[in-house]
């Protein structure tokens, strides 16, 4: 079986469906895909680049070294723990 044929005039993660004439995009950090709908390919070009830039910019993985570092991250834990600390501190009657 042959390899899918794509466009490679298209930016990264953004689709073309010719059986449906729809574009979409793909989240490469979640792998859901975003149906930008029949809009013009114009469009959809300038949308994906928009989404793959916001991506890029707000994505940081952790590294191997702060992995083995150990740094302390938030976990829930120690966010539920310090929430109930700001509960304490704002005097909110139970319910």
């Amino acid at each position: 079986m042959s390899q899918k044929k794509y466009d490679a005039n298209l930016p990264k993660n953004l689709t073309y469906r010719r059986s449906r004439k729809t574009f979409a995009w793909r989240n490469p950090l979640t792998d859901e895909e975003i149906q930008l709908g029949q809009i013009s390919r114009r469009d959809a070009i300038a949308q994906a680049i928009e989404a793959n830039h916001f991506i890029a910019k707000n994505y940081t993985p952790v590294g191997l070294i702060e992995k083995l570092k150990g740094t302390d991250s938030l976990t829930v834990t120690k966010w539920a723990e310090q929430y109930e600390i700001l509960l304490k501190r704002r005097n909110l009657s139970a319910n």
